[in-house]
């Protein structure tokens, strides 16, 4: 038996979160492509790694949110049909921002072809995060190794979530995800002067399973506490909770520079990213109430559009631009990344409604 894949439900203040974490990740690009008030930039907005991370906890919170109860039973058939359904919105975005991309590569291209082609090949396959070379999983558009991890993550999802129905209590998941975080830690001090470490426990979707893994017994942990306590909790009380986990997150972040650099590819903004999707998917503070904004939720909606588009829009638009007004042309790259992310959704769901209807 097959499940029908039906639309993702998303919980709107983690969508809303989506959104501002996004919004992070560009600011950290910023800095790498314009190159200008490098001390601020690596202080105070280097929010790249922690986004990653939450995006990756974040796919595995949805997955088991959404389809836990959909695959008691996985085979190669479901596998397939789930990336398949999963694939019709994030390919045609990926092949859009590659051949936009290409112009920017038109150098290397003309001076090693065949290279070149063979990265192109990789990339459109989406198994460049497999290959530790950074010229091979950052290439064409970099943004797009984070598809490939993705990809990977959809093969096993099925599997992972017929698994996950042998867990019984909340106790046990507990013990998992700390079993799991261990393993982590542990993998992570091995390895941390490895030459290939970015790659390691950055990119490679083998240990980022673990991270995803994590994601998913969350999901199943806020399902199981929404069967199992129906009653509310206190407004007050709640918004306080999502308070400290909003300031706890800031004081974690500010801290990271003192963090070796490996660490903080990943493991360290674990804890603090569980807390904020456990509180904000309770939805009982005002804070969530906050993020629950119609505007948020749509710009949450169109996150992953953003995230492909915008550090090609950065690199064009600084390419053509004097660096003599650089928070402006930031300003210009920001709205411009914005309104492109839109165009594109809108554009692709035009495209898949007109399908349907053949």
């Amino acid at each position: 038996h097959i499940p029908k894949i039906r639309r993702v439900f998303m919980i709107k203040p983690l969508q809303s979160l989506r959104f501002i974490a996004i919004t992070g990740v560009f600011l950290s690009h910023l800095f790498t492509v314009q190159n200008t008030y490098p001390v601020f930039f690596e202080n105070y907005f280097n929010f790249g790694y922690c986004g990653v991370t939450f995006f990756i906890l974040l796919s595995g919170f949805v997955m088991a949110y959404n389809y836990f109860d959909k695959f008691e039973y996985a085979n190669m058939k479901t596998s397939i049909l789930f990336c398949k359904k999963r694939l019709k919105k994030i390919y045609p975005v990926h092949i859009i921002t590659l051949l936009i991309a290409l112009p920017l590569a038109y150098k290397t291209i003309i001076n090693s072809p065949v290279d070149q082609l063979l990265k192109l090949l990789i990339n459109a396959s989406l198994i460049q995060s497999f290959i530790p070379k950074v010229s091979i999983y950052f290439s064409f558009n970099a943004v797009s190794w984070f598809l490939s991890v993705s990809f990977f993550f959809y093969i096993l999802t099925p599997y992972l979530l017929q698994y996950a129905h042998a867990i019984k209590t909340k106790r046990i998941i507990f013990l998992l995800i700390l079993f799991i975080y261990v393993i982590e830690i542990f993998l992570v001090f091995l390895g941390r002067n490895n030459v290939h470490s970015h790659w390691l426990f950055y990119i490679s979707p083998f240990f980022r399973l673990f991270d995803y893994t994590i994601g998913i017994l969350i999901g199943l942990f806020i399902k199981k506490l929404s069967t199992e306590n129906d009653k509310k909790i206190k407004c007050r009380l709640f918004t306080l909770l999502e308070a400290v986990s909003i300031v706890t997150f800031i004081i974690i972040y500010l801290f990271s520079p003192k963090i070796p650099k490996v660490a903080t590819y990943g493991i360290y903004y674990i804890p603090v990213m569980l807390l904020l999707i456990i509180i904000f998917s309770i939805q009982q503070g005002y804070i969530s109430k906050l993020l629950s904004n119609r505007l948020l939720v749509y710009l949450g909606g169109i996150s992953f559009e953003f995230y492909m588009i915008h550090q090609l829009i950065l690199t064009y638009i600084t390419h053509f631009t004097k660096q003599n007004h650089p928070i402006l042309i930031s300003v210009i790259c920001y709205v411009f990344s914005l309104v492109s992310a839109i165009g594109m959704n809108k554009a692709i769901n035009i495209l898949h409604e007109k399908i349907r209807k053949i």
